[in-house]
């Protein structure tokens, strides 16, 4: 956190020089884990793990976006039974 302060007063002299055009990317990485592979979770399990992955990233998205999560969806969409 220091070195990125660091390099952004470096960058900027400062606060001397203005900075009009920026972007902020931030990465999240999910993992999803399953009691048994793929194929035992979807044919002995009855699991659909689509839907479980759909549900967890919906869920992401509306705590990043602070919307409830029928906000994010578009009109013809809607969640998966």
């Amino acid at each position: 956190k220091n070195q990125a302060m660091d390099l952004l007063t470096a960058i900027s002299r400062s606060g001397s020089l203005p900075i009009d055009a920026n972007e902020l990317h931030i990465v999240i990485a999910l993992t999803h884990c399953f009691d048994h592979d793929i194929m035992s979770t979807v044919i002995k399990d009855n699991i659909n793990p689509i839907k479980k992955i759909e549900t967890s990233l919906l869920l992401l998205g509306s705590m990043i976006q602070n919307e409830p999560e029928d906000k994010l969806l578009a009109s013809e969409q809607e969640l998966r039974e």
